[in-house]
């Protein structure tokens, strides 16, 4: 007799979840605004990016590792180096420092 009159309150509880639920909007993508450079030297890191303060990798591709480095502006250089293939990649983030 209990299962007669829990079965039915489940299922309205669930039904009205069900129907109250919206859809979320995807993210957008936003913009960050640090400027990214060109590196003119592919086999190479200039000597001008200093000294290097940390090397981080991502989950998401750990054959890629970023090697960050500190300018003497005290700025701060991403230089990305896929350590599979051995390729400095062209694309190198400059954080400014004010």
């Amino acid at each position: 007799m209990g299962k007669r009159i829990v079965s039915p309150l489940v299922l309205a509880a669930l039904s009205i979840g069900i129907a109250s639920c919206q859809k979320l909007e995807s993210p957008k993508p936003r913009g960050g605004g640090l400027p990214f450079e060109f590196s003119q030297m592919r086999d190479a890191i200039p000597a001008e990016y200093g000294s290097v303060v940390s090397v981080t990798t991502l989950a998401t591709d750990p054959y890629v590792a970023t090697l960050w480095f500190a300018k003497p502006d005290k700025s701060i250089v991403g230089v990305r180096v896929n350590t599979s293939t051995g390729e400095i990649l062209a694309r190198v983030l400059v954080v400014p420092r004010r």
